[in-house]
């Protein structure tokens, strides 16, 4: 039976509060959590945790090697860092709000554990654009790792990409969202290497897409 803590979807992962309580009950050190994902607050988990429960996946996206990271104090006594700076705002009674570069605004209320579209539509993405070097980069990371771990490595790029709603998979403030990446992962699988040439599929159909859509 496969393990999974926060390696393929969403479904798996760990808020940040009960990860840093977590890592406080493993005897690790606490009050700084790494998380890619603004609205959920899902922890980042460390190799060493993931070690200690025998994890057997490892997802892979846009924002997964990023090494730079921006600190925010959005809970008591726990900072949580994100890949990308935030726009962000605190209210005097307690409450944040993060605005996204599309003009969207997130809001966590004072005492909450999560933020949520201020108009109840859409997902805070970081806006990484997916580039031929990018896609290049991180199928060189997901190779190496592929050839020296025992990981099954899974890949998404749904809100990395973009602020999603129901006209984003075409446009945001990127302008280079590759349509129904935000509703996919793709298994990198432990024989033929596949998630390039699936990659490259989904930008061709993309790009023949927005194509059709000028010429109508």
């Amino acid at each position: 039976m496969p393990i999974d803590l926060g390696g393929s979807t969403g479904a798996s992962g760990i808020h940040v509060i009960a990860y840093n309580n977590l890592l406080r009950h493993l005897g690790l050190p606490t009050g700084t959590v790494q998380s890619n994902d603004v609205m959920q607050q899902l922890a980042v988990v460390d190799e060493a945790v993931g070690e200690r429960f025998h994890a057997d996946m490892l997802r892979i996206d846009a924002v997964t090697f990023v090494r730079a990271r921006f600190s925010y104090p959005l809970f008591d006594g726990l900072d949580v860092e994100f890949p990308t700076e935030l726009d962000l705002s605190r209210f005097d009674d307690g409450g944040w709000v993060p605005r996204h570069a599309s003009g969207k605004r997130y809001l966590k209320p004072p005492g909450g554990l999560y933020f949520d579209a201020e108009d109840t539509r859409g997902w805070y993405g970081f806006g990484m654009p997916m580039t031929d070097e990018a896609l290049g980069e991180r199928s060189r990371n997901a190779r190496e790792l592929h050839q020296s771990t025992d990981y099954a490595l899974t890949a998404g790029f749904r809100s990395a990409a973009c602020c999603r709603d129901n006209s984003a998979d075409r446009t945001d403030a990127s302008g280079q969202v590759l349509q129904y990446l935000n509703r996919s992962m793709y298994d990198l699988y432990t024989g033929e290497f596949k998630a390039a040439r699936g990659l490259s599929r989904l930008a061709r159909q993309k790009r023949d897409r927005d194509k059709w859509e000028i010429q109508e």
